[in-house]
């Protein structure tokens, strides 16, 4: 959500994705904490909020008392790049994209804990025991904490040859990702 300025002279209206601070608070640095308290002020004082989720409405309705009037849930849209018949991906778009000719599975977004990255990586593996599976592309940054953990995990799990992290997907790859 935005921060809204403490004397605005009109109403505003701010789109709130997420209250993930207030469900894993651990995830966050102090000062991110702090900005995402602000923000939820701002959002309690806005004349109305957009929730991008019916969960999220929820979660705001509890955590602010805001009434359900107040708030509309608008679902993120999706670019026309991402369509089955867009581009191919290009084989030097990271290194191994080669790889992943044939499909793979993706994340892409943060890798913070509250991802639960651990259980997609135990799922992954889980099924793999059973079937073939295209390899798993993990994209984001991973020279953070919780980035070389991810990476850690991968290779406890023994799955370093099948997962990988290619760092950050530009918008070229990710349609044809």
């Amino acid at each position: 959500s935005t921060i809204v300025p403490l004397f605005l002279p009109c109403p505003a209206v701010v789109t709130v994705l997420d209250l993930a601070f207030k469900h894993c608070p651990e995830t966050y640095a102090p000062d991110d904490l702090v900005m995402q308290f602000r923000a939820l002020f701002g959002v309690i004082r806005a004349a109305h909020v957009i929730a991008v989720s019916q969960s999220t409405a929820r979660d705001l309705m509890e955590a602010t008392g805001i009434a359900e009037d107040r708030i509309t849930v608008i679902p993120l849209g999706v670019s026309s790049a991402f369509r089955p018949d867009g581009p191919a991906l290009s084989p030097d778009a990271f290194p191994g994209a080669d790889r992943v000719r044939g499909g793979c599975l993706l994340h892409t977004g943060g890798l913070h804990p509250r991802k639960n990255l651990s259980r997609l990586l135990e799922a992954y593996a889980e099924v793999r025991k059973t079937m073939s599976v295209p390899p798993l592309i993990i994209a984001g940054v991973v020279t953070t904490r919780w980035g070389r953990e991810v990476v850690a995990q991968t290779a406890e799990r023994g799955l370093s040859d099948d997962v990988m992290f290619p760092g950050h997907v530009g918008d070229a790859a990710l349609p044809a990702l």
